[in-house]
C-alpha cells in the first residue's frame, strides 16, 4: 500500500512539473495562461484577453535579471497594455523590440516576463512570433540575463528557443481555423423554422 501511495504521489508531482507544453530547457513562448499550457485560443472579434510571455525551464545557474526579444504581431490584432511583473523593471526598448532589466529574482520552472492585451480585429487566423531583438548586435533568438546573487560579477546572456521549434513557427495563435462570421438576419433565422 505504501509503495502504491508513493507511486501516485510521484506521478502527481511529475504531472504538475511537466504539464507545460514546451518540454525544452530555456524556452520562451506566449501563452493564454501562466502555467504555459495553452498557446492557441479562439476569441471573438473585439474581445480583449490578457496573454503571458513566459520563460520556461531556465538553465542559468544564478538569478534572472532581464531579457530581450522581438514580438512580431499580426496586423489583424490590436496589441497594447504591456506590463512587466518584477520590481525595479526598466524597459530599455519598447515594442516590437523589447529589452528589460529588473531586480534579480530566483528562477522558477516558469518565469513570467511580460503580460499584454490582445484584441482581434477580425475573425481571421492571427499568428504571433518571437525573434531576437534588434538592440544589441543581431541575435538569432530572444535572450535572458543571468546575474549572480550579489550582483558583483558580469551577467551572462542565454539564448531562448521560442515554442514550438524555434522562430519558424507561430508561438501563439488566435482563431486558428477562423471563427464563423455571423451574417444571418432575423428573417433568415425565421425561415429555418417555416
Amino acid at each position: 500500500m505504501k509503495t502504491q501511495m508513493l507511486l501516485i504521489c510521484v506521478l502527481l508531482v511529475a504531472g504538475v512539473a511537466f504539464g507545460q507544453i514546451d518540454p525544452n530547457d530555456d524556452g520562451i513562448g506566449i501563452y493564454a495562461d501562466v502555467d504555459g499550457l495553452t498557446h492557441k485560443v479562439d476569441l471573438e472579434v473585439g474581445v480583449a484577453m490578457e496573454v503571458y510571455l513566459l520563460l520556461t525551464r531556465p538553465t542559468g545557474p544564478q538569478m534572472l535579471a532581464g531579457w530581450e526579444g522581438k514580438l512580431i504581431c499580426p496586423d489583424n490584432v490590436s496589441v497594447w497594455g504591456f506590463n512587466y511583473p518584477y520590481d525595479g523593471t526598466m524597459a530599455l526598448v519598447n515594442g516590437p523590440n523589447f529589452a528589460a532589466v529588473h531586480d534579480r529574482v530566483p528562477y522558477q520552472d516558469i518565469n513570467l516576463l511580460m503580460t499584454f492585451i490582445i484584441v482581434p480585429l477580425d475573425s481571421d487566423c492571427a499568428q504571433f512570433y518571437l525573434d531576437g531583438a534588434d538592440v544589441q548586435g543581431d541575435p538569432e533568438f530572444p535572450r535572458y540575463l543571468d546575474w549572480n546573487e550579489a550582483g558583483t560579477g558580469s551577467g551572462d546572456l542565454y539564448d531562448l528557443t521560442p515554442y514550438p521549434d524555434g522562430s519558424a513557427k507561430a508561438c501563439f495563435i488566435v482563431n486558428e481555423s477562423g471563427l464563423p462570421t455571423e451574417c444571418a438576419t432575423l428573417g433568415q433565422v425565421k425561415a429555418l423554422y417555416r
